[in-house]
């Protein structure tokens, strides 16, 4: 899951008693705590005077470097005083609109700080302008609500009113009509973050009868998830534990336990002859876990190089034959769960054994297997943060973009330069975020026309579902560079193109 931080700031006990607000720190105290059961770090600071509102800021900017997701929660006081929006200290002087921008904090600096990090999200929620604490003491008609602001790339901001409008302090019991709706969607599971506005959105304009809209701004790049749901692994599986954590499985002397003693054995002679005897054994009368635990290892026996294993995988349908009608599911249960969990029963996260998982995705489309490939994703969901694909969800096609530079490559055979023109992968990106972030790495030679299935190996995705889009017109035929046996997933930071190889 992606590391989450939030600043949450609720100023309403005001130096200027007639400026008080009733709700503002409940809904300080409510978005923590709710943010907190969704996974972040909280740092909370309510009633700030000026000294304590930089400080809290500077702090959230400094400690927000250790993090991919950064989000910043005003409740309190806001206004614009000729364009310029202004969050307001527990000190601020509300005299006049000449007064305010030396005892407030300029909304922009905020996201400053923010824009410097290298969080991938950042998120500003302002339910603030609850009225105008001006009065009629201010010079401009501009000392109003607060006024629309440019989102940098990869940001959203959320304001509790359209621009220029007033929003009420209360409506929902101890919140606000904003932060009360807010409370009530931020939490849906497997919804993106444009939704939860939405649907907020939705919430506050009924519960106003129309007299209150919220707004966002967005450049966020790619999908965002407040909740991504519970992941469950154990529960959501019909195998004994040992076999869910099959490394908690001891072999014993059977027949079946030498098989899999063999398979474990790290030696591709030893592990031939255990293939070897899985055809000589009764596979009929392997129970169900037993195939469950036969599936995973043959899987991995396979991604460390044995032939037999990796023909028994090339030849899936054939292999399986020996099993008996329909017990085949339980040995595609344990492969596909073997390339997502380790020998714990924990998610793999980016280290996916997925070698051989294209292959496996082929049996997708046999209603055979419906019920392997429902299995998977059942303990798949909630990990869309790190997956571009889950098995099973009927996902829409992954798009990237790839980046070539002509160059002069080696023949990958000798020290003497390629006859061919050569273009060497010098970036792939997904929704905007650069997926070449390792250097060092052997680079192989491929045709173009093979980019799309090299891809899809580095993604886990499948090919059917993979789309590479680049700008230089290279032909099917022409010889590209690529890196060699990526496994690549979202869960990447940018980082200098002196980085990439």
């Amino acid at each position: 899951m992606k590391k989450s931080l939030a600043l949450i700031i609720g100023n309403a006990d005001y130096n200027d008693r007639k400026r008080n607000l009733v709700n503002a720190i409940n809904d300080a105290n409510a978005i923590a705590e709710k943010l907190r059961t969704v996974g972040f770090d909280v740092i909370q600071q309510n009633d700030c005077d000026g000294k304590a509102f930089e400080q809290a800021v500077a702090d959230f900017g400094t400690r927000l470097a250790d993090y991919d997701v950064g989000l910043f929660y005003f409740s309190g006081h806001g206004l614009q005083i000729e364009g310029v929006n202004y969050l307001t200290y527990a000190s601020t002087n509300f005299f006049d609109d000449t007064a305010v921008p030396g005892t407030s904090y300029r909304l922009d600096r905020v996201i400053k700080y923010m824009e410097r990090t290298e969080a991938v999200i950042k998120i500003l929620i302002l339910d603030a302008c609850r009225d105008n604490p001006l009065e009629n003491r201010y010079r401009g008609a501009q000392a109003t609500g607060l006024a629309p602001i440019y989102a940098p790339k990869g940001t959203i901001i959320a304001f509790s009113t359209s621009p220029g409008e007033s929003a009420q302090d209360y409506g929902m019991g101890n919140n606000s009509i904003y932060t009360g709706s807010l409370l009530r969607h931020i939490d849906d599971p497997n919804i993106p973050i444009e939704e939860v506005f939405k649907r907020v959105r939705t919430s506050v304009y009924s519960l106003t009868q129309g007299k209150q809209t919220s707004w966002e701004h967005t450049s966020l790049i790619g999908d965002y998830y407040f909740n991504f749901g519970q992941r469950v692994v154990s529960l959501q599986l019909p195998y004994k534990p040992h076999s869910v954590a099959d490394g908690k499985y001891i072999a014993d002397d059977s027949t079946f336990g030498k098989i899999i003693s063999g398979l474990r054995s790290h030696t591709w002679e030893t592990q031939r002859q255990a293939m070897a005897s899985i055809t000589r054994t009764s596979a009929r009368e392997l129970d169900d876990d037993s195939l469950f635990i036969l599936g995973r290892n043959i899987l991995q026996t396979a991604e460390g190089g044995c032939f037999n294993a990796e023909d028994f995988i090339r030849r899936l349908p054939d292999s399986l034959s020996m099993f008996g009608s329909f017990r085949g599911v339980h040995l595609i249960n344990g492969m596909l769960f073997e390339v997502y969990f380790d020998k714990t029963g924990a998610f793999r996260e980016e280290q996916l054994k997925s070698e051989w998982l294209q292959e496996l995705l082929k049996l997708e489309s046999h209603s055979q297997f419906r019920s392997s490939f429902d299995l998977i994703w059942a303990n798949l969901r909630g990990c869309d943060d790190t997956l571009f694909y889950i098995p099973g969800s009927n996902a829409m096609p992954v798009a990237v973009e790839a980046t070539f530079q002509k160059s002069v490559e080696s023949n990958y055979f000798s020290d003497e330069p390629s006859a061919k023109d050569s273009y060497k992968l010098s970036s792939l990106k997904f929704q905007d975020n650069e997926l070449l972030i390792e250097h060092g790495i052997i680079k192989v030679p491929i045709q173009f026309k093979d980019l799309p299935q090299t891809v899809a190996i580095w993604l886990s995705v499948p090919e059917s579902k993979i789309t590479v889009s680049t700008s230089m017109p290279l032909q099917p035929t022409d010889e590209v560079w690529v890196p060699r046996g990526l496994r690549l997933s979202k869960k990447v930071k940018p980082q200098d193109e002196d980085d990439l190889f």
